[in-house]
Parts: structure tokens; sequence; C-alpha cells
């Protein structure tokens, strides 16, 4: 099954969800609904959306980066009016019950001669969202992050044993945090021992200030400069200081010297637009909230104009216009090695021509390589001094190439082609040898010598 019928079955899959938790909400919705009606439908709703959140995640997997940030803001805004939708059900349902509970108290048999006190120690329990503790995997600027959740919801849950609590702790560790306890035996005595060597191993806070510095210290020029990573970047960062604030290290402090490493690591043009920005505002230019702040709208702003218009950087540098129509530029063959989403690297010809409108690749490269296909479109194909033209179902597929003579690479997009070329000529072997006396780089260089 190719990768374009995957995905078309896996977009069916999500409608089909979308749909019944639609027909669900609509039902939650219906004042006439039993209490027995909304407990069942607010249990399906949870169900639904559990489905709903495991389709998406296996339809990114096969988006480019563009159709992935359009596609993800889609599935927030649904997911988060269907979780809204969730809760209110469930905050109905623990009203309902708790003026269920307060009716039949009041409605107790009383008299005059007869006073019935009310049970001092009444409470009502009400069914609270489910909070997910995440898994910690011995990252110690994690830790007081996980150590934090996981206190506040099971270590100081007194209807817990000691051996339950112990369970839960096991079972959020995992890779170097769960090797360093996995000799101990999960008893109620050894749980106290078990919470104490991860805190002496992670919950050192000078060690985690000291994580999060030397992350700052290191931070070097985005290589990847598309709007999802410059994201990425911006969220790192901005949770680094906001843990260092947390641990006592006032970051506003420190801006002097912390502002320029973080601006060190986004685009030129963001730089720029930052020094403008301080001195029409009369702000320091260190001044870290201030900064951040700016940083956050700089990404927001590339993100949306990216959903509006497309990728907006490009992987490679664009050269000017009268460069690439340049009169006097000709095709050139060469031999690169070519690099699938599956890791296999082949070696192939390839021919450059600047006056071609698009970039071909041969059928046979695509199946052999497993190329990712981005997009499948008819192209329409127009032979020389021909007045008509004829259409073609292409795939869009996506690969690397790089050279044989250093570690130059290039991301390439191109449109496949059936077309079968002519065998390739061997090179004389005289001209092989002079060519590597006098170090010239060929096109097809002899390996042999």
């Amino acid at each position: 099954m190719s990768t374009a019928e995957k995905l078309s079955i896996l977009k069916r899959k999500r409608t089909t969800l979308r749909a019944a938790i639609t027909k669900l909400s609509t039902k939650l919705n219906d004042p006439n609904s039993t209490q027995a009606d909304i407990e069942f439908n607010t249990e399906r709703l949870q169900i639904k959306l559990n489905e709903l959140t495991l389709a998406d995640d296996e339809i990114h997997d096969f988006l480019n980066d563009q159709e992935y940030s359009e596609d993800i803001i889609e599935c927030e805004k649904y997911s988060e009016n269907a979780h809204l939708q969730l809760f209110n059900s469930k905050k109905k349902a623990n009203s309902s019950e708790a003026i269920l509970l307060c009716s039949r108290i009041s409605s107790s048999p009383t008299s005059d001669s007869i006073h019935y006190a009310s049970p001092p120690n009444l409470t009502v329990k009400c069914v609270l969202p489910t909070v997910n503790i995440i898994t910690f995997y011995g990252k110690i600027e994690e830790f007081h992050g996980f150590w934090e959740s996981f206190e506040n919801c099971i270590d100081k849950n007194e209807s817990l044993s000691q051996i339950d609590k112990h369970v839960f702790l096991r079972g959020y560790l995992d890779a170097e945090a769960k090797r360093l306890v996995d000799g101990i035996s999960i008893t109620e005595d050894t749980y106290p021992m078990t919470k104490e060597i991860l805190k002496s191993k992670y919950g050192n806070k000078d060690k985690i200030i000291q994580v999060h510095l030397d992350y700052l210290e290191n931070l070097t020029p985005i290589k990847d400069l598309s709007p999802s990573a410059l994201n990425e970047l911006y969220i790192d960062c901005n949770r680094r200081l906001q843990a260092l604030d947390v641990l006592g290290k006032k970051t506003q402090s420190y801006g002097r010297i912390w502002a320029p490493k973080i601006l060190r690591a986004f685009p030129l043009e963001i730089c720029r637009n930052w020094v403008v920005y301080a001195k029409r505002e009369n702000l320091t230019e260190s001044d870290i909230a201030k900064l951040m702040k700016f940083l956050s709208e700089e990404v927001e702003g590339t993100i949306t104009a990216n959903n509006i218009k497309g990728s907006l950087v490009p992987s490679y540098p664009i050269k000017p216009s009268l460069e690439n129509f340049n009169v006097h530029s000709r095709p050139i063959l060469t031999r690169v090695f070519i690099t699938g989403s599956n890791e296999i690297t082949k070696w192939t010809r390839c021919l450059l021509d600047g006056g071609s409108q698009f970039s071909f690749i041969s059928s046979d490269l695509v199946d052999t390589l497993n190329l990712p296909v981005i997009s499948t479109r008819p192209l329409d194909l127009q032979a020389f001094e021909s007045p008509t033209s004829f259409s073609h179902k292409k795939r869009q597929v996506q690969f690397q190439l790089s050279s044989i003579w250093d570690k130059s690479k290039v991301n390439v997009i191109a449109f496949e082609s059936s077309n079968r070329y002519a065998s390739q000529p061997s090179l004389p072997t005289d001209i092989s040898r002079f060519a590597k006396s006098k170090r010239m780089k060929l096109a097809d260089p002899d390996d042999s010598l």
C-alpha cells in the first residue's frame, strides 16, 4: 500500500471519529438527558477523543512541515472544543450528584422535638479531569517538573498505600532513571529509599541550574530556518529561563550576559529587528523579559505568514533572478549520492540544468529508495517546438543529494519520470589517469584507479 493510500485511509478514519464526537456532544447538550445518559456519553466521548489523538499522530507522520503546521492548528482547535465539552459534561454530572445528595439530606424526617444533626465529616467527592504525569527518562532539567506532578498527585495522596505509590513511581521511570533503581524490590519499606536515591541523583538544585546555564551558554545559530524549528528554539529558551527563575536565579538581572547568547541563535533578520525595535521603544537591548516577548511575536508572525503563503525561508540560498536566467549557463553532468527516508544511499548520475522548470527523478530510484511522496498532481509536458502539450499525473518526492567530492548536501523536491536513458558510456583509461594526476573532478571517475 502506497503512502498516499495509507494517508487517505487514516483521514477517512479521522473523519468518522470526528463525526462520532460531534454526535456525542449533541447528545450531551440535550437538556432532557438523564444522569445515566450523561455519564455513559461522557465516558464514550473520552474514549473517542483518545482514539482521535492517536489518529492525528499517525496522520502527522506522513505530512511535510507546511502540511503539519496547517493540520496541527485545525486539530488543536477541534480537540480544544471537544475537551471543553467533556469538561462541562463532567462538571454537570458532578453538580447533579451533589444536588441529589443535598436533597436527600434536607428531606430527612424532622420534628419539633427531634433534631437530626448533620454528619460532621460529610464531604462531597467530585471526579476531576485526569492529570497526565510525564515519564521521567533521567534528564536532570526535567526532574523538578516531574517530581512536582508526582508528589502532588501520588506521593501526598493519603488514600494510596506506600506500595501503591512505589508501583506508580516505578511506572513513571524509564531509561537511565529506571536503571538507577531497577535492583530495588517494590515493598513498603523501600519506597522512601527509592525516593531519596532519585532526589539525590537528580534533585540537586545547583546541578539543575548548571544544566540550564550550560544550554544557554552553548547556544549556536540555528541551521533549520523553518517556522517550526524557530518555534521549538523559542520554546526551549523560554522554558530554561522560566526554570531558572523558579530555582531562584533572577534572569532579568543577567540580561547583559544571556540576551546576546539567545539572540545569536536566531536568524540575523530577527536580531536586526530586535535592535531596531529596542531603539524605537527606548528599551535596553539586554531586557530579557522584553526580548522574549518580542521573540514570541516574531516567531508567531513567521508561523502565521507561513500558513498563509507557505514556507518563507527556503532550506537553500536563493540566487538572484538575473543569475538564475543567465544566458551563459549550461547543463552540467555529475555523479552524486542520493539518500531516501529509509537511509539507503545509492550513487547516480545527475544532470544540472538551470533552464529546466522542474526537477525529475527516475521512477526506479523512487521505488528502490522508498522516497517519501509529498504530493501527486497532474503535470503538463510539452516537447520542444511542439504546438500541443499532454498532461500526466506524477508523484512529487523529496530526497537528499550529496557530493562524492566533499560533504556538501542539498534537499531536492522532484517529479518522478519513467523515461529510459541510454547506458552509461565507459571512460577511456588514459583520460581517467590524466584527470587523476591533475586532480581533476570527473562526472564519472574510475573507482578502480
